[in-house]
């Protein structure tokens, strides 16, 4: 006698006693109910889906794609591609959409590995413990639940089945925007996809182990007048009523993503074009009489916009360049009578808005169950026609979200209200390097965005420097142990510019080694800065100055071929200052032949003593005396930049700049000998950069040009913020400098912004331009709303949210 599939599974089940095997009594009552209940027959190991009926499913599964903020026409394009989909001959097909917990345990294991790493640390460990914390609540409180996608495909044979598949292909490879999708032949995941559907309580390692898909159904199968009932998990089933065959584009989102709601699309081809015709005509006629009897204006317009749509619609029939299909929709509520009732409330509330109809057929409650299971099952009198451009521009796939596993969260998505994890440190193809634009216009919450990112790059251990130009962070790094430096004072901290700096090399196959020779590179530095701290020096004079300072290093001990690894051992009274390159020239002016050198010389004697005397003398004629050995350290730069003068300004910004270079470059010749763990990242924040702009001197901005080129080899990020954006595109040759910076920024986060600004932002990032639907909310954005730019074609709207710790620790 022939065993069947289910006997030998349940005598195989029968000999093992572990407890996620089922007994054989429960495995006969799910396999009767569900007879009723489930269509799959057997999943194979081709990765096909075989029905009771028959039939043969496959399974795919849609990444969402957010069409919110992609212009008018790509929206178009984007719906006349998907339109081909629906048009595929014979084509059966069903869009379902379960609920799905965003996956946040590497968020979890990394931030224990820090809180591991940072145990002795009280402050960055309470806020890496509040990090995980805030993750876990989000979990209990099912704020972490996202919407996944798939369609399922039905034939009557597996060569039909291969047919259309190949044609679906075909139609979602030319899509534009990108539909990413993956057909799914894994049994592991397609019963993780049936036990999501079918609302089961047996495991996952029961059905894998068992292979028997009956075991999907319930223990015990109640049907209410208007629910069903499978063990003690009680739902109702909603559908559509009546829709309009012409309505607003992306009509199915809003209803097709309510959470604990899952949603089934079915697509049909059922209609003949004689039956087509029928139909516009009979739907015409009704149009037609609403038309006459109507006496609102405003309802006349919409009525005569319609009429126009049909007569459109009957054209492109007779053309065959369109088709209407049978098109049911099928909402599946879970929760307990009051929360159904509430979701239901409002998936009518969201429906009413498009003049769709919803309702919760009574005593249909399991017709309606077997038209949501996979086959080819309709329920003909809950069914409407639509047209394929219709269907396709309902498009309900975009619940997208984002999550950097490494991240810390920053806030929420204003379109999906899911958290968004965020790591600007994150590496893949289309992410290169680290650097940040924040641009709002004054109210827009800049600073407030800055402090948050600093405060939490700090606590998993980022180095920061910061350009504090409006004496704003000094709350934020006493908060955090940091050191707050004044490099405008007698009592400040001093930079020697003559100590030698490790300038980081542009080279793409090249990264500094303690084993390269810094001098040369050093003294292009200080050309630089010899032409901004002396506007009227010649080129003869520069030429002659520099060589002086070589000489002097020589007498140090300092040559081009003297490495990184002996300046190492160097202290910073090893290196000359001011004070002794200008008592060096008459020792270097007696071996001078040349008259004309000679008074070249004595030239320089008059500049240099700039140097010795005045706000000059003590901003730069000392050794250097600040230690950047602190994790955050701040740079209070306002005096300096409302002291109007902007020698001095560009002088000491270039000296600080091209210093910091000597931890970024040391940083990343520690790291090279750590393993992957235990390095450090370095970031530099210039906020309020729009003051560093000099419309006489651009060696700022150059170098800080050159800064967002090197520093992503460097493990390292910039960060400049601004609330004048206009400042950036004053002239040709300050746009010129400005996009350099500007286009080494991975990542924008652009904030409100007023329509002049924003026309300067477009000027300013032309090479990565808005649509009209982002250039609208950054028009209409509140505080602490931005645009987050992650690549070319990753874009999110953010609400910035900040924890009562974290306001803390920002010195809010």
């Amino acid at each position: 006698m022939k065993i069947s599939k289910e006997e030998k599974s349940l005598a195989k089940i029968k000999k093992h006693k572990d407890s996620k095997y089922i007994p054989k009594g429960i495995m006969r009552s799910r396999m009767k109910n569900s007879r009723v209940m489930s269509n799959v027959k057997e999943v194979g190991e081709d990765g096909l889906i075989y029905l009771k009926t028959g039939e043969v499913s496959s399974l795919i599964e849609i990444k969402a794609i957010d069409l919110s903020l992609t212009s008018n026409q790509e929206k178009n394009n984007f719906f006349v591609t998907l339109k081909a989909l629906y048009q595929i001959r014979g084509i059966n097909l069903k869009c379902y959409k379960i609920d799905d917990r965003l996956n946040l345990n590497n968020n979890k294991v990394n931030l224990d590995s820090k809180l591991e790493y940072f145990e002795s640390n009280e402050k960055k460990k309470a806020l890496l413990e509040e990090s995980k914390n805030l993750i876990e609540y989000l979990e209990e409180n099912d704020f972490t639940v996202s919407s996944k996608y798939f369609f399922v495909l039905t034939a009557k044979t597996q060569e039909e089945l291969e047919k259309i598949l190949d044609e679906v292909e075909e139609v979602l490879n030319d899509i534009s925007p990108k539909i990413n999708y993956e057909i799914i032949q894994n049994k592991l995941e397609i019963y993780k996809f049936l036990t999501n559907v079918y609302l089961t309580n047996t495991t996952l390692d029961q059905l894998v182990w068992s292979d028997l898909p009956e075991m999907v159904a319930p223990m015990n199968l109640i049907e209410r007048p208007s629910s069903l009932k499978f063990d003690d998990m009680e739902f109702s089933l909603a559908t559509i009523k009546t829709l309009p065959p012409f309505i607003d584009e992306l009509f199915f989102e809003s209803i097709f993503n309510v959470p604990n709601v899952r949603a089934c699309i079915s697509v049909k081809d059922t209609i003949s074009q004689e039956e087509l015709i029928r139909w516009v005509n009979s739907q015409y006629q009704f149009l037609l009489s609403d038309r006459n009897t109507t006496k609102k204006l405003s309802d006349a317009t919409e009525l005569d916009k319609q009429e126009e749509n049909f007569q459109v619609l009957m054209q492109e029939i007779k053309n065959g360049d369109e088709k209407i299909k049978e098109v049911s929709l099928i909402l599946v509520i879970t929760g307990d009578k009051k929360e159904r009732d509430e979701i239901l409330r409002e998936l009518k509330r969201l429906a009413d808005a498009y003049q769709i109809k919803l309702d919760i057929p009574r005593l249909r409650q399991m017709e309606l169950w077997q038209t949501y299971d996979l086959g080819t099952k309709s329920l003909d009198d809950y069914s409407v026609y639509l047209p394929t451009m219709t269907l396709s521009a309902g498009f309900p796939f975009t619940k997208t979200y984002f999550n950097d596993a490494n991240g810390y969260m920053m806030g929420v998505d204003i379109h999906t209200s899911l958290p968004i994890f965020y790591d600007p440190f994150t590496l893949n193809n289309s992410r290169t390097s680290h650097n940040l634009a924040i641009i709002a216009s004054t109210g827009g919450g800049k600073s407030f965005t800055m402090k948050k990112i600093i405060v939490n790059e700090f606590a998993r251990g980022t180095k920061i420097f910061i350009f504090d130009a409006e004496n704003e962070y000094k709350k934020l790094v006493d908060a955090n142990g940091g050191e707050y430096i004044d490099l405008y004072s007698k009592k400040g901290g001093i930079i020697n510019p003559l100590q030698i700096r490790y300038i980081a090399t542009d080279e793409e196959d090249k990264d500094t080694k303690e084993t390269d020779c810094p001098l040369a590179k050093h003294l292009g530095f200080l050309e630089a800065f010899f032409k901004s701290a002396f506007e009227d020096i010649t080129e003869k004079e520069l030429v002659m100055l520099l060589a002086i300072v070589e000489k002097l290093y020589n007498k140090k001990g300092i040559y081009k071929n003297t490495s990184i690894n002996t300046l190492e051992s160097f202290k910073p009274t090893d290196y000359p200052i001011f004070s002794d390159l200008y008592n060096f020239l008459p020792e270097y002016s007696k071996d001078l032949k040349s008259n004309e050198k000679r008074k070249i010389v004595e030239q320089l004697d008059i500049l240099l003593s700039r140097f010795l005397t005045g706000t000059d003398s003590y901003l730069f004629d000392g050794y250097t005396n600040i230690n950047l050995d602190n994790d955050l350290i701040a740079f209070n730069l306002q005096e300096l930049l409302y002291s109007e003068n902007q020698r001095l300004i560009n002088t000491q910004t270039l000296n600080l700049l091209t210093y910091l270079n000597n931890s970024i470059v040391a940083n990343k010749i520690r790291n090279d000998k750590l393993e992957v763990k235990d390095r450090k990242h370095v970031t530099i924040i210039a906020d309020e950069f729009h003051l560093f702009i000099d419309e006489n001197n651009f060696e700022v901005l150059r170098n800080f040009g050159q800064l967002a080129r090197r520093i992503r080899k460097y493990s390292g990020s910039l960060i400049v913020a601004t609330q004048s954006i206009k400042d950036f595109v004053g002239s040709n040759q300050i746009l010129r400098h400005s996009t350099a910076i500007f286009n080494n920024c991975q990542y924008q986060m652009v904030g409100m912004l007023k329509e002049d600004d924003l026309l300067a932002y477009l000027e300013l990032f032309k090479q990565n331009p808005l649509t009209d639907t982002q250039k609208n909310f950054l028009l209409s954005a509140k505080r602490g709303e931005f645009l987050l730019n992650i690549d070319s074609k990753t874009r999110l709207r953010i609400k910035i949210e900040a924890t009562e710790l974290e306001r803390k620790m920002m010195g809010e």
